[in-house]
């Protein structure tokens, strides 16, 4: 329409302005801050922030877990390449000898010492890189114990990457332990509880958008279930995601002397004096507690 104001006219109106006064751009000290922001460096501070997530990722299990051992058995990647192709190809005959050899120069560090890489991916991803063997040398399996290398987390790190670190270092502490989780489908349980208590030691915001992109994720695995209903990874972090809830609600809604109680039980299942599945049982944490999906929809609604 013609007789419409235009834009500046109109703000003027709504907001009150005086002026649209913009004679700063021909002031050089204006021009000087511009030419500023060509030197800045903004990768320093995404690279201070990248140091920061292991940091946080320790702080928090100290102050969770004071009292836990958190050695575990580890070799670095590029000495595990260079046995691993001395006796490639591995076969049956081989397989002994290399997991000796393996065994004789793996060192004891603490869970937080193991190396952080990155590859493209985003906060919400990690996986801990660990040696296992396959073969039918049933008693040498029955022997071996898992030897980790490092931990890989998403490129796209934000404010949620220290707790998926603390999911995978969690994992690396329960792995050290042959079968402290007797059912598959529970393992990952404690290292989705734990991320989130991780963040909600922090504060509750921070936990409530970790546990909501976790559930998003749940809702992708969803869909694959009507391709293939009983696809294993994926069934796991769905069953693992439900009960982990269910007792990260029990935690958050009791006093501090509860908290410290599943924090105690939680730290006997790390060492392996207590079965993942004995401290479900304490929390009556199974799929006959009618509670477990009321529960549920407070974190997706």
């Amino acid at each position: 329409m013609q007789n419409e104001l235009g834009y500046l006219e109109t703000m003027k109106i709504i907001y009150g302005y005086k002026k649209f006064d913009n004679s700063f751009l021909n002031n050089d000290n204006f021009k000087s801050c511009l030419n500023t922001l060509n030197n800045c460096n903004f990768n320093m501070a995404k690279s201070i922030y990248k140091k920061m997530i292991p940091l946080i990722a320790k702080e928090t299990l100290d102050i969770l877990f004071p009292n836990l051992d958190k050695y575990i058995y580890m070799i670095p990647s590029d000495i595990l390449l260079r046995i691993y192709n001395e006796f490639t190809p591995i076969d049956e005959n081989s397989i002994v000898a290399f997991a000796n050899k393996v065994s004789k120069i793996k060192s004891k560090i603490k869970v937080h010492n193991l190396p952080i890489s990155y590859q493209s991916g985003n906060s919400m991803e990690g996986k801990v890189n660990k040696l296992i063997i396959y073969c039918k040398n049933i008693e040498l399996l029955k022997k071996y114990k898992i030897i980790f290398s490092g931990i890989i987390l998403g490129s796209d790190f934000n404010y949620l990457s220290p707790f998926i670190l603390i999911h995978e270092q969690i994992h690396s502490l329960l792995e050290r332990n042959k079968g402290v989780i007797e059912n598959y489908y529970n393992s990952e349980l404690l290292p989705i509880l734990m991320e989130s208590i991780g963040a909600y030691t922090h504060n509750n915001i921070l936990a409530d958008l970790i546990i909501k992109n976790r559930l998003y994720l749940c809702e992708h695995d969803k869909k694959k279930l009507q391709k293939e209903k009983d696809d294993l990874k994926v069934n796991k972090y769905l069953n693992s995601s439900f009960l982990a809830y269910y007792l990260f609600d029990i935690y958050i809604s009791y006093n501090r002397l509860i908290k410290n109680e599943m924090l105690e039980k939680i730290e006997k299942v790390l060492d392996g004096s207590l079965q993942l599945e004995e401290f479900l049982k304490l929390y009556d944490a199974t799929y006959e507690n009618s509670q477990i999906p009321i529960v549920l929809k407070k974190y997706i609604n």
